[in-house]
């Protein structure tokens, strides 16, 4: 199963549909999973069915955050992930409603908010905007590792706020853990303005594979 996210599209004001962010970033060189994958393999676990794994735990994680933030009991799509995903998921909830216990000030304002922007021609779907402290913010919530790769799709999500008018103040990283081997991180999103950079450069690549049709 594919991320719930994923089958989102993405159509601009005048009907032509456009690319979303995390296409995009998929174009971003990724050493560290080379590693990652090279070490799986030599412990004998096949690495495409591994990594849809940890991907539908990420996603069902992304789903129990979402219910809960908008208090949403009844969730039909848990029909869709086993019980050991479940779990770990769970887990993961206990994890960001520790955070959000911590927090001097979270009010959210936005959850799973679809935007596009028409200067760029791509969209993305924003996990929380929220007040945190007293600041208007920009937060995703990962469940693997964070990488360069997500520095620059922040950085996109950051462009597709500004453009549709919402005041952004802080952009961060919620990684929670889904095992006591993984460590949770609250990461403040560095230099936005080159990762801004950064991903216009892969749009027009992406753009231009389009046109070579590779």
């Amino acid at each position: 199963m594919t991320n719930y996210k994923a089958h989102k599209r993405y159509v601009l004001k005048d009907g032509r549909p456009c690319v979303g962010t995390t296409t995009v970033c998929s174009l971003h060189s990724k050493p560290q999973l080379i590693n990652w994958a090279n070490r799986l393999g030599l412990d004998n676990i096949e690495v495409s069915k591994y990594k849809d794994h940890l991907a539908d735990i990420g996603s069902c994680a992304h789903l129990l955050i979402e219910a809960h933030l908008k208090a949403v009991k009844d969730i039909p799509q848990l029909d869709n992930y086993s019980k050991e995903q479940i779990d770990i998921a769970k887990k993961c909830l206990d994890k960001f409603f520790q955070w959000v216990m911590f927090a001097k000030d979270f009010e959210v304002i936005e959850i799973e908010l679809p935007l596009v922007s028409e200067a760029y021609e791509f969209g993305g779907t924003i996990d929380i905007y929220c007040n945190l402290n007293g600041k208007k913010t920009l937060i995703d919530i990962k469940t693997g590792g964070v990488y360069p790769d997500h520095h620059v799709q922040l950085a996109a999500y950051n462009r597709l706020l500004l453009e549709n008018n919402y005041e952004v103040e802080d952009v961060r990283i919620i990684q929670v853990p889904r095992s006591d081997k993984e460590q949770f991180s609250d990461i403040v999103i560095p230099a936005l303005d080159l990762n801004w950079k950064k991903f216009y450069h892969l749009l027009q690549i992406y753009k231009i594979n389009r046109e070579l049709k590779v």
